[in-house]
């Protein structure tokens, strides 16, 4: 089965005003709903540079773009989040609410994101998060994209509450 053109090119679709646009999204996402400033920072260089902690959340995109935004946090920037969330509440970086919280800002970064581009606003969908502590899980929803998928991929590193890191990778099929 061949995939449909995508409505939307490549091109514009991570274009640097777009790009943009998800760093707007992100500062707005911190500032208004958790009471945190962050600052973009330069990507790592390499893959081992990353942080692929241990709580990552995956998003996909459906409609007219095939792709998914996907965000990984170390423990303690997780319990940040989480503890902002719920009002200031030191948080157990094991406990549940953690998981939800990073699922939940994957979901306000892709839907804020997706909802600044006019190209992606009412023609693409996005899935319930899927968080690392489901991963073990089957939900046909939220299907990774196919192994053999071609991607085209951004990734965006930002800091927040002095010290921790969040890393964002946007990528669509081709």
């Amino acid at each position: 089965m061949t995939r449909p053109e995508p409505a939307v090119p490549a091109t514009e679709l991570f274009s640097h005003d777009n790009l943009l646009r998800m760093d707007e999204t992100v500062k707005e996402v911190f500032g208004t709903m958790l009471g945190m400033d962050v600052a973009t920072r330069p990507c790592p260089l390499c893959e081992e540079d990353c942080v692929h902690g241990p709580h990552t959340a995956h998003i996909g995109f459906e409609g007219v773009i095939s792709g998914h935004c996907e965000i990984h946090l170390s423990r303690n920037a997780s319990a940040a989040i989480a503890s902002a969330m719920l009002g200031g509440v030191e948080v157990d970086s094991q406990s549940d609410a953690v998981c939800d919280a990073v699922g939940e800002l994957c979901n306000m970064l892709a839907g804020g994101w997706k909802d600044r581009l006019p190209s992606l606003s009412a023609e693409c969908h996005i899935t319930v998060p899927v968080r690392s502590c489901d991963l073990h899980k089957h939900d046909p929803g939220t299907e990774p994209l196919p192994a053999t998928a071609e991607l085209q991929v951004s990734h965006r590193s930002y800091t927040f509450g002095g010290h921790h890191l969040l890393e964002l990778t946007l990528a669509r099929a081709r």
